[in-house]
């Protein structure tokens, strides 16, 4: 376990609201109840279970074993909530949880828009986007359609699929968007996509590799896989620099870029451009007998995790320094928030 804080104790490192302190003692009773079920699995990319243990909940204080594949390097939940637990949770407390909200909204929209616009930039920088060829763009888990909006507007034919039906009613009735309920294996498509998106998905899915090798079984060699998802050593620039704010139960596999190439490498795609972001393109690979080594991120992605650690608490004590070096300075007279300072600075001790 990476530290005292990561035990599975049930607090919190995020203000919730009273909304989600409602959510998260519901979830806690579903799971001492046996309602949601946990299940142990091998690592989906080396099928070997030799796992240490990083952390024992999330950063809702939710149960959530988190695990490093001592392999390959692969970090992921394990024990996870099978998938009918997530289906139940996806369906009743995970928009209430994470955004305090069980519908579709503007706002909603607009961060995903937002996000398209960067995706859109993205693909022009590699070249892969011909202002004079028409291509068809395919979103998987679209949310309301913010991602493929952008792209509409840009020229391109776009659609996608999802298994919210409120998101995808709002995304339908509102932008006209090509929007269809279910997954990715659902769909019957008449032309094969030039381009699949998956923007924040991958993460959420439980058997990531039978995802890949279908997608690889519909897609040509002419065809670009778009992949991004929260990079689990992009950390210094999110998150706050916080491992454990960045733990999150439907966040089943939490990739690097390493780990990300090994599987789908593995499932017959070569990288085309990629980041620790991570951002990254694929293409179907023409040799399908290429024999494919696994790189072990074991070792690095400790180190990173325990430099960032280290680096998190000498922010915090240098935060705890400059709030006391205020008060003495300036005098009890003079600082604002005196009677706040005490709780402040527990507030700050607490996160070691």
């Amino acid at each position: 376990m990476l530290g005292k804080r990561y035990r599975n104790d049930g607090i919190p490192i995020l203000q919730l609201n009273s909304i989600q302190i409602k959510i998260k003692k519901n979830i806690e009773s579903k799971i001492k109840k046996g309602i949601y079920k946990f299940e142990k699995v091998s690592c989906c990319i080396c099928n070997t279970s030799d796992f240490e243990l990083l952390s024992g909940k999330d950063r809702y204080g939710i149960y959530n074993p988190v695990v490093i594949c001592k392999n390959c390097g692969l970090i992921q939940n394990n024990p996870r909530m099978n998938q009918d637990s997530y289906n139940t949770f996806y369906n009743e407390e995970f928009r209430k949880l994470y955004f305090s909200e069980a519908k579709p909204s503007n706002e909603a929209f607009k961060s995903e828009y937002s996000r398209g616009k960067k995706i859109l930039k993205y693909l022009k920088e590699s070249g892969i986007l011909k202002e004079d060829k028409e291509l068809s763009i395919f979103e998987v888990g679209c949310g309301s359609g913010g991602v493929l909006e952008v792209f509409k507007k840009a020229g391109f034919t776009v659609a996608g699929c999802d298994l919210d039906k409120e998101y995808l009613r709002y995304g339908k009735k509102r932008f006209n968007l090509d929007l269809e309920y279910g997954i990715v294996q659902d769909i019957s498509f008449e032309k094969v996509p030039d381009i699949i998106i998956y923007s924040h998905v991958l993460e959420h899915i439980l058997e990531p590799k039978e995802e890949i090798a279908h997608i690889h079984k519909i897609m040509n060699t002419r065809g670009y896989l778009y992949i991004e998802i929260p990079g689990v050593k992009n950390l210094l620039n999110t998150h706050e620099k916080n491992f454990l704010f960045y733990l999150q139960i439907p966040h089943v596999y939490h990739f690097s870029l390493i780990t990300l190439n090994n599987l789908l490498s593995l499932n017959g795609f070569k990288l085309i451009k990629g980041n620790n972001f991570v951002r990254t393109i694929f293409r179907k690979s023409e040799n399908s007998e290429l024999k494919i080594m696994i790189k072990n991120d074991y070792n690095k992605a400790m180190q990173y995790l325990h430099w960032l650690e280290k680096s998190r608490k000498l922010l915090v004590f240098f935060k705890i320094k400059k709030k006391t070096t205020r008060y003495i300075k300036y005098g009890p007279k003079n600082y604002k928030n005196i009677k706040l300072l005490p709780r402040m600075i527990m507030d700050l001790i607490k996160r070691l």
